[in-house]
């Protein structure tokens, strides 16, 4: 009885996820659409992202916790760059990328199924970290300390 209690709390946490996920998918296709972003939006993103994020954590849900994690953390680097950004392709695709990254493992969490640490390391982890280089490279030094940590799994 306590594992489908515990089943059926994080099928609810996946739909969730889901939506927070569609209002991401939003924001990033105006910026694609509009090629900047005010900050409104990124502070909708860092909401659904803050939710995915926490809410992951406590569902046991680590590896997409930690990519909400990393996701949160260039958003908010973004946010501080000035109130309203333009965003360059290169980086939108990494974006964009990152969140096609979240969807899969929403959907792998969703079916029950299991997570590779090998595929992550192969395919998901490569894009966060390019996100994480090309942000570094935009801004400089002052921030690499921040954002160097972000993608190694805990």
């Amino acid at each position: 009885m306590l594992r489908n209690k515990q089943l059926e709390l994080q099928m609810q946490f996946l739909k969730k996820a889901t939506d927070d996920i569609s209002t991401l998918e939003i924001i990033l296709l105006e910026i694609e659409l509009n090629h900047q972003i005010a900050l409104p939006k990124i502070n909708d993103g860092l909401r659904a992202v803050h939710s995915i994020k926490g809410s992951a954590n406590l569902m046991g849900f680590r590896v997409l916790s930690h990519l909400a994690h990393c996701l949160e953390d260039y958003l908010i680097f973004l946010k501080e760059r000035k109130n309203y950004l333009e965003i360059e392709p290169d980086l939108l695709n990494l974006l964009l990328s990152g969140f096609d990254w979240l969807c899969q493992i929403v959907k792998l969490y969703s079916e029950d199924r299991a997570v590779d640490e090998q595929w992550l390391t192969t395919f998901c982890y490569p894009v966060f970290q390019e996100i994480q280089e090309h942000l570094n490279n935009q801004n400089g030094s002052n921030h690499t300390a921040i954002l160097s940590a972000v993608v190694n799994s805990d």
